[in-house]
């Protein structure tokens, strides 16, 4: 907790063909979410930080128009509505999106100058740089 700002996440990815490092289930990555929810649920404003962006998006296109996010975190935010989704893994899927009441941003690879300046309102706001 921030104040009156929680942040929780999940590290890793679903298994990809690529034999990524550190893949995890999603049943793994549906349990861990809820932890921190459940961890987070006294705050004002939850900000959900998984490494997989939430399947069937724009943030989780891969080249050729395949879709390779988390049906787990896409699961999870139509579930519980978390403020802010602040998700990677897919560098090429920069931008943002809405689902339902979240937020959902993909930052892009840093490595490229690529961040998100978030605002914590009110409103909550994200403008992606450079």
């Amino acid at each position: 907790h921030w104040g009156d700002v929680s942040l929780f996440g999940v590290s890793g990815s679903p298994p990809t063909p690529m034999l990524t490092p550190y893949e995890i289930s999603e049943d793994e990555i549906e349990q861990l979410s809820e932890t921190g929810w459940t961890e987070a649920d006294t705050a004002r404003i939850k900000i959900f930080v998984p490494h997989a962006p939430p399947h069937g998006t724009s943030l989780d296109r891969l080249p050729g128009d395949r879709h390779a996010g988390s049906h787990a975190v896409r699961a999870f935010i139509e579930r519980r509505h978390p403020d802010l989704v602040l998700c990677g893994h897919i560098h090429e899927a920069r931008g943002q999106e809405q689902i339902g009441r979240s937020i959902v941003v993909n930052c892009g690879p840093a490595q490229r100058g690529n961040y998100a300046l978030i605002r914590i309102g009110p409103p909550l706001t994200v403008e992606l740089k450079p």
